[in-house]
């Protein structure tokens, strides 16, 4: 209902409450039940999923009991006909359609794929721009896949290589690691990301290494001066 372009007159069921009454009459008093309202039994609140909405009690009279058009707002009709259909009719010739929601275009999946990797490797935009225009395109999508793929490994090596001194090495492993998982079916953002924490782990490992092996040349070396002094001396 909430999606038609038309309007829906709807009626429901409801659950009716009483209320015991009391009657004076001759000095004697007398009970009598009364309804005094009704409910919709669909679900609670529907009534505001519509524009106007009423009760009809048992007499025929239409309580307004929520209403978006001012001309019936709190207003009760007996035996609701013509008047009310005019009412209706006169306030929905005055709405002012709203305008036509344009839709917002979606990214290429080419476009949207290297924009994510772009984001993750924090690589500057104006490099691919050039890379781009080098290839006389403007975008990702205008490219087949495998130029698309040759520009998302120009990235990731470019972002890996400060922390490899062996360019083979790093193109090698982003092969096995990355090209590799992705044919088989794991996310490509996710095995960029396992890749780039594997070339971090490698570089602080040779990092370390690096600092014990000048440390132990260092002890080495005071080792020596230490031997060559003390013969000096003797």
């Amino acid at each position: 209902m909430i999606g038609s372009k038309c309007h829906i007159i709807a009626t429901m069921r409801s659950k009716t409450e009483w209320l015991i009454e009391e009657n004076q009459k001759n000095g004697k008093s007398s009970y009598s039940p009364k309804k005094v309202g009704t409910s919709p039994i669909q679900a609670s609140g529907i009534e505001f999923e519509f524009d106007v909405a009423g009760e009809l009690d048992y007499t025929h009279i239409l309580t307004i009991s929520k209403s978006r058009c001012p001309a019936v707002t709190d207003k009760t009709f007996l035996n609701p006909g013509k008047e009310l259909a005019l009412e209706f009719k006169s306030w929905l010739a005055t709405v002012e359609e709203s305008p036509p929601q344009t839709k917002q275009p979606v990214p290429d999946t080419q476009d949207l794929r290297v924009k994510q990797i772009r984001t993750l490797l924090d690589y500057p935009v104006e490099l691919i721009k050039e890379w781009l225009q080098s290839n006389g395109v403007e975008r990702p999508s205008q490219l087949d896949s495998n130029k698309v793929n040759e520009l998302v490994k120009t990235m990731c090596l470019a972002w890996a290589s400060p922390l490899s001194a062996h360019p083979k090495y790093t193109a090698d492993s982003y092969d096995k690691n990355v090209v590799r998982a992705v044919v088989n079916g794991e996310s490509e953002i996710i095995a960029i990301q396992n890749w780039m924490n594997a070339v971090c782990e490698s570089n602080r490992k040779k990092k370390e290494l690096k600092k014990n092996s000048e440390a132990r040349i260092q002890e080495s070396e005071q080792f020596a001066i230490h031997n060559f002094s003390s013969g000096d001396a003797r």
